[in-house]
This record gives C-alpha cells, sequence and structure tokens, in this order.
C-alpha cells in the first residue's frame, strides 16, 4: 500500500511545478492550521453574522474533534516519517514537519468542513457549490505535495469533511438552539458536547 501511495506522491511532486504550487501550499500549512482557524472563526463570529457564523465555528469545532479522534485511534505514520526521499524520491518539498498522526488529513477535513458548511448556513447560490468542494479538494492537493499526507489522508479528509459540513451546514443544530431560545437547553447542550470531546479524547489516548 505504501508503495502505490509514495509512487502517487512522487508523480504529483514531479508534475506540478513548484511556481506557484509551492508557496500556496505553504500558505495553507500556516494559515488553514486548526491552531489559525478556530481563533479566525471566533472573530468572524463576532464581527459578521452570529447565527450563521456561529454556526459555521461550531461545525469547524466538531471537525477538528472527530479528526483529532480519528487520527489516535488509527495512528497511521506520514510519509515523511518513514523516509526523507532517499528511496521513495519524496521530498520534504517545502521544509515542513507534522508531529501529530496522518489519517485524516486535518487540514482537508476542516477545510472541507468549514467551506461546505458556510456555503449552507449563509445561503450562498448553488453556483458557489462546485467552488466550495474543490477548494476543499485543493487544499488536500497541497498536503499531497508538500509530501506530508497520504492521498488517501486527503481524501478521506475531505469526503468527511463535505459530508460534515454539508450535513451540519442543512442541518444547522446552532441556530436550531438560537431558534428555542431556552438557555438551560443551550448551556446542557454544550456541557454534553464538551464532556463528550473530552471523553474521545481520553478513550484514544489510553
Amino acid at each position: 500500500l505504501y508503495r502505490r501511495e509514495f509512487a502517487v506522491l512522487r508523480w504529483i511532486q514531479r508534475t506540478i511545478p513548484r511556481r506557484p504550487m509551492l508557496p500556496v501550499a505553504l500558505f495553507i500549512h500556516h494559515f488553514a492550521s486548526e491552531a489559525i482557524l478556530i481563533p479566525f472563526v471566533g472573530v468572524f463570529t463576532w464581527v459578521v453574522s452570529l447565527p450563521a457564523a456561529g454556526s459555521t465555528t461550531s461545525c469547524m469545532c466538531f471537525c477538528v474533534s472527530l479528526n483529532f479522534g480519528l487520527k489516535w485511534i488509527w495512528q497511521r505514520p506520514r510519509p515523511l516519517w518513514l523516509d526523507m526521499g532517499k528511496v521513495s524520491e519524496v521530498w520534504n518539498i517545502g521544509a515542513v514537519w507534522e508531529a501529530d498522526y496522518s489519517f485524516p488529513s486535518g487540514h482537508s477535513q476542516s477545510l472541507a468542513g468549514v467551506l461546505l458548511c458556510a456555503h449552507f448556513t449563509f445561503q450562498l447560490t448553488m453556483h458557489w457549490l462546485p467552488v466550495m468542494l474543490l477548494l476543499g479538494a485543493f487544499v488536500g492537493l497541497s498536503r499531497n505535495y508538500l509530501g506530508v499526507h497520504w492521498c488517501s489522508d486527503t481524501l478521506t479528509g475531505w469526503l468527511i469533511g463535505s459530508l460534515s459540513g454539508i450535513a451540519w451546514g442543512l442541518l444547522d443544530p446552532y441556530a436550531a438552539l438560537l431558534r428555542l431560545g431556552d438557555p438551560l437547553i443551550s448551556t446542557v447542550v454544550g456541557l454534553g458536547s464538551a464532556l463528550a470531546v473530552i471523553l474521545l479524547a481520553a478513550v484514544c489516548v489510553m
């Protein structure tokens, strides 16, 4: 499996020109990470529309939490952990390094989820739907180009994120809580969600 995946990564790195791909891939690597996105969507919620932006932010938190759990369940090594290019000829083109597990891709999952959730919560026209899907897929390609993820990582992350974003955007649980207008229900749901994430993290690291 890894031999075939290395072959695909090698083809991607050799086929796609470094410019403009490398600067774009590095931008995505540094600025589309969870550490940047979560504070950004928080400010976004404060500045823009609370119901729509709040739903998008909650979707982002869900995607990040789910990705964390899946990575610890699978514990799959990254390509560069197994070989730095001497045998596979898949190189650390951007001189970047990731310390967490590989499957599924967090960048792909989080970005795909946020983009598609925003499409529905902000009620964009259907012309934007393929754009959001393609942007999420491109994020995955950029991760493959840098050699930090297997193609199966980014494809799975994109699929999970896309399905999560579409479901979250259509169901819009945050807006549903706002419509209820009951602080007690909102508090119970919030605390229950936080507890579920903590329990998932505890199970994954055991």
